[in-house]
């Protein structure tokens, strides 16, 4: 009996262990927002709307006001190009991983027996055969209501549209002209009509057949597409048509919406202005909805003449950038579109919405204030995020720095850098791009040693640079080493420099060396997009797979993915409060709570660069001591005469901050000191007032 019940307490006591363990580990959760998506094809149902987007299918049943997604049961798609209600009451998706199908009024999607990949679009003729297209894939066809598909016609052709009218002719829209057949797909013609892109059809309730293209204009036919004619809309890039029962024609363009109630003849201007609308749809009501590439969806009701926003839902963005204020506003690049939050994710609002041109980078300046590049501007915030003030037009950013000396160091989509040390006022031109690299990342060291990560477009796919002199002259130190695209840079407390590369993983050195050392262990996927440090020195590395951590200076590497979406990580950051979030692409915006520094006690004794620095009165020190000793924390002048005492006591294992209200201190350079024991460290800080 004792034995039992030993090995009944052994077990308890495991049991323990594991629940544990288990609820130690970082669980993320996809925050409520930003909504935004950008969506590929919209259509009506019985007034369900169903939405096309990147990475996932949404649903409405509210006429856009509350969309919700779907499920879909692979989870490798990046792209759902359309949506076709097939026989038996069977919806269809063409998307880049072959065809799903819903039999549940679009609430769940399962593959199909599709082994051709990015499929544009899908039709039924009257028999209930099923035919589908897309990137040099022919005409494909079913005829078991698309359980299983076969080539039938076009080998090679390029199917962007297909579209079946009242006779079962049959078009396809291609990227070089019309190919048409009246017999079923027997034969076929092609009309050469112009050396264009060609993308949508939409029948008239005439009875003429209208056609788009990206990059012609739009045309329409009145003899079954025997013959076509150009119309006078000159928009380019137009990517969809819609015709409504009482004759209206409406076109979808990078430059708005268009609209004609004389069958093409004439068209109006009727708004979304540079919102590259990709898709149009109108409800039982009446309303019409426009969907955008990266702007979510916009609803024109009945007798209105002002859009209104209706994205409520869409969560599956990517966020191409994060950073995250002192005091914990965040400020996401999402689809081109910069939003703010300031409750941690819950809620969100539109920051700064450009006329045109994406997120290229944000960062902290050395006050607090947000930087970033949105199309060709360079942008400054003082009020977290409230309102934006223009500083420079440098060409779309990627990258953004500053240095210990309150420097600024940017680089544009073309590789060059620029410098201003009057707080983005003037600028300097420190590195010219030969048209063969583009600059990914820029990293400032405590030393203000400057370092770009360098993809090149050549025999050599990757670079890291380093300048000592404020960008005066820029050495490589990755040529020969690395030999792969630089995808991110990042600095670690200990001196430690980690660069994340396209297909090798990880490489560290210090800013002295030029010689790197791979750091992958444990690493599964080497496509490193993101890396970020938090202040205790863990490492976070977002990859084309997930995230990977780790405690002991890239040694060693262990996902963190649960409840993570499985796709690449674009963005990563920190809050004050320990949160990290991740920018997953075509999923949206995740958070994991408290996992800075997660539980391990530090086994070191470290003191983190103060943060920010330089500051304005007010600034964070953070410390790691390794076992229970009495600890001082102290700043000196430039003299080394004792300015201030913050810490003098005993103190536990862990990790501690502090904030030093230097309000009643003036202007200069500061040292702080840490000790413990026997051992000392001691870093600069400059107060800027």
């Amino acid at each position: 009996m004792k034995s039992v019940h030993t090995m009944q307490q052994a077990a308890l006591l495991w049991f323990v262990f594991l629940s544990s363990a288990i609820a130690q580990q970082p669980v993320w959760q996809r925050t409520p927002g930003p909504y935004a998506a950008s969506i590929r094809s919209l259509t009506v149902i019985e007034g369900l709307v169903l939405a096309a987007t990147d990475g996932e299918i949404y649903y409405s049943t509210n006429d856009g006001a509350l969309w919700h997604p779907a499920l879909l049961h692979r989870d490798d798609v990046s792209i759902v190009s359309k949506i076709h209600l097939g026989p038996s009451g069977r919806f269809y998706a063409g998307t880049d991983r072959g065809i799903l199908i819903s039999s549940d009024y679009g609430a769940t999607w399962f593959p199909t027996g599709n082994p051709w990949h990015d499929i544009r679009a899908v039709a039924t003729n009257s028999n209930g055969k099923m035919f589908a297209g897309g990137w040099m894939t022919g005409l494909l066809t079913s005829l078991d209501s698309g359980m299983t598909w076969s080539p039938f016609a076009l080998p090679g052709v390029y199917c962007q549209q297909i579209l079946i009218d009242q006779w079962d002719n049959i078009f396809v829209a291609s990227r070089s002209g019309i190919h048409r057949s009246s017999d079923g797909g027997a034969s076929w013609s092609f009309d050469e009509i112009g050396d264009f892109s060609f993308r949508d059809f939409a029948l008239t309730s005439s009875g003429l057949m209208v056609l788009c293209s990206w990059d012609g204009g739009i045309f329409r036919s009145s003899d079954r597409g025997l013959s076509w004619e150009s119309l006078n809309l000159r928009a380019r890039h137009i990517e969809a048509l819609l015709s409504t029962s009482s004759g209206e024609i409406y076109a979808a363009a990078d430059t708005g919406v268009y609209y004609s109630a004389d069958d093409g003849t004439s068209w109006t201007f009727i708004g979304l202005a540079n919102k590259n609308v990709h898709a149009l749809a109108t409800t039982l009501s009446g309303d019409l909805l426009a969907g955008t590439l990266g702007k979510g969806v916009f609803r024109l009701p009945v007798e209105a003449t002002v859009w209104e926003p209706c994205s409520t839902g869409f969560v599956n963005t990517t966020a191409s950038s994060l950073t995250i204020t002192p005091t914990g506003t965040l400020i996401a690049g999402v689809n081109g579109t910069l939003f703010r939050s300031t409750d941690n994710g819950e809620t969100w609002t539109i920051s700064y919405d450009p006329m045109w041109g994406g997120v290229g980078a944000t960062a902290l300046d050395h006050l607090g204030n947000v930087l970033a590049g949105v199309g060709a501007d360079f942008l400054r915030s003082t009020d977290d995020g409230i309102s934006w003030h223009r500083i420079a037009g440098l060409g779309s950013l990627a990258a953004i720095a500053i240095t210990g000396q309150s420097t600024l160091f940017t680089a544009n989509a073309g590789g060059d850098v620029y410098r201003s040390t009057t707080n983005g006022q003037n600028w300097t031109k420190v590195r010219t791009g030969d048209g063969e690299d583009y600059v990914t990342s820029i990293l400032a060291t405590q030393s203000d040693n400057i370092f770009l990560g360098i993809l090149r477009y050549g025999p050599s796919d990757g670079d890291i640079l380093r300048s000592t002199n404020n960008g005066a002259s820029w050495i490589s130190v990755g040529r020969g080493q690395i030999d792969d695209a630089v995808l991110s840079l990042a600095f670690h407390p200990s001196g430690k420099i980690f660069a994340g590369t396209f297909t090798k993983g990880i490489f560290v050195s210090d800013e002295s060396r030029t010689s790197w050392d791979r750091a992958n262990t444990g690493m599964e996927n080497h496509h490193v997009r993101e890396i970020v440090i938090s202040r205790g020195g863990r490492i976070y590395a977002g990859t084309a797979f997930g995230i990977y951590s780790s405690s002991d200076q890239g040694s060693s590497w262990t996902s963190m993915n649960d409840g993570l979406a499985l796709s690449f990580v674009s963005s990563l950051a920190i809050s004050p409060t320990g949160d990290i979030f991740a920018g997953v692409q075509n999923h949206g915006l995740f958070r994991a709570r408290g996992l800075i520094d997660e539980q391990n006690l530090p086994d070191e004794l470290w003191l983190a660069q103060n943060y920010p620095n330089p500051f304005n009165t007010t600034t964070t020190i953070e410390f790691a001591v390794p076992f229970p000793a009495f600890t001082t924390l102290k700043i000196f002048n430039v003299l080394g005469e004792e300015v201030r005492v913050l810490q003098s006591e005993y103190m536990t294992q862990g990790v501690h901050r502090i904030v030093w209200d230097a309000k009643d201190i003036s202007s200069g350079i500061y040292f702080y000191q840490l000790l413990t024991g026997n051992r000392a460290l001691t870093k600069r800080m400059m107060l800027v007032k």
